[in-house]
């Protein structure tokens, strides 16, 4: 059975969208479909989304400065809202419009082999603050989930537009005057005012934007990581609306994708476990090194003798001989020697006080 409403909704998405020049829209995606069958816009979820939960929240962004502003919300079932598209609407707030309401009904859309999968996926998605994070049972507030492949849809059906293109126009806006001039500084403040006021033309989209930071596509040609692979993969959706954001086309690659993913993983924590193997092999040679340096330090401390007062028995001391056994120590006073006998029986060389004899005396041989 027809409804005025959603007729009225479609017919100005098609409207909105008419002029882009993309291969697929929301139109197309199986998900929409099955998402706008559900949806009841006078439903109480859905008059609750709307006239109660959207406003509230962008309160409470004012209150706190966080500058987030909510353009659509889905619940559990059949609930979902949006902003209304203003009157004399241009043609960037028709796209603005569109990808939120395109996002929302999308969310009524997924189905899961079991309600269990599509309740987690629903919880996941929740987004709360990080101080709420941790403390919901079964909430982890970090806007996974289901978000994950809504954004992965919205990329491939979603409105979008050539923003890197649209920069270097308005570039050249400006830089055609020459540096320093007036003319340039005008320019310039009317760009910024351009991209302030157009956001939507000069950055990514949400999707875009949500995919990169949860690295689910690459950055330049937004194709699918192999992490968004196994996302999709454990995601528990039926395989049609897999199929509809691309995995389960070709289960080769999907299958390729995913094992990339788990040899990257592993080779993630390898190379980590490697690091922290090399760190503790750093620090234990460096303690190994510290205790041989203090080792050494005490050998030399209790074995080595200090001469600096030594003085022979010539009467010279040490600074004047340069040393025991130096041939300065062996000269007597000046213009004579010391015989060898003399020396020896002096303790010169030890031999006759202590030395080779307390060797042999002590040694068992005398």
């Amino acid at each position: 059975m027809a409804n005025p409403i959603k007729d009225y909704y479609l017919n100005q998405y098609a409207g909105a969208t008419s002029g882009l020049n993309q291969p697929v829209s929301y139109l197309d995606s199986p998900v929409f479909q099955s998402g706008l069958e559900k949806w009841e816009p006078t439903g109480m979820a859905s008059l609750v989304a709307k006239n109660i939960a959207m406003p509230i929240q962008n309160f409470a962004s004012k209150l706190t400065g966080s500058g987030n502003v909510t353009h659509g919300l889905a619940g559990y079932g059949t609930g979902a809202a949006f902003r209304e598209l203003p009157k004399n609407a241009t043609e960037i707030q028709k796209q603005e419009w569109a990808q939120p309401f395109g996002h929302e009904i999308s969310h009524l859309g997924w189905e899961y082999e079991s309600p269990l999968k599509n309740i987690a996926a629903k919880a996941e998605a929740v987004s709360l603050p990080k101080s709420l994070q941790d403390i919901i049972p079964g909430v982890s507030g970090k806007y996974k989930g289901e978000e994950q492949w809504n954004y992965l849809h919205d990329q491939m059906y979603g409105p979008k537009v050539d923003y890197k293109q649209n920069m270097e126009d308005l570039k050249k806006t400006y830089e055609k005057f020459p540096k320093g001039s007036p003319e340039r500084k005008t320019a310039f403040n009317e760009a910024m005012k351009k991209i302030n006021t157009d956001q939507y033309l000069y950055g990514p989209t949400t999707a875009e934007d949500y995919l990169t930071k949860h690295k689910l596509v690459n950055p330049g040609d937004l194709s699918y990581t192999p992490y968004a692979h196994d996302v999709i993969s454990k995601s528990g959706l039926i395989p049609k609306h897999k199929k509809a954001i691309g995995f389960g086309i070709n289960p080769f690659e999907d299958t390729k994708a995913a094992g990339q993913w788990y040899t990257m993983q592993k080779y993630k924590n390898m190379s980590k476990a490697k690091k922290q193997q090399n760190f503790q092999n750093i620090i234990k040679a460096a303690e190994e090194k510290k205790a041989a340096e203090a080792a050494a330090a005490a050998s030399k401390a209790k074995w080595q003798k200090d001469y600096s007062n030594w003085r022979s028995p010539s009467g010279r001391d040490h600074k004047s001989t340069a040393g025991i056994g130096s041939k300065e120590s062996k000269k007597g006073p000046a213009g004579g020697s010391i015989g060898a006998s003399r020396f020896r029986a002096n303790g010169g060389l030890m031999m006759a006080d202590g030395g080779l004899i307390n060797f042999y005396r002590y040694g068992g041989f005398i």
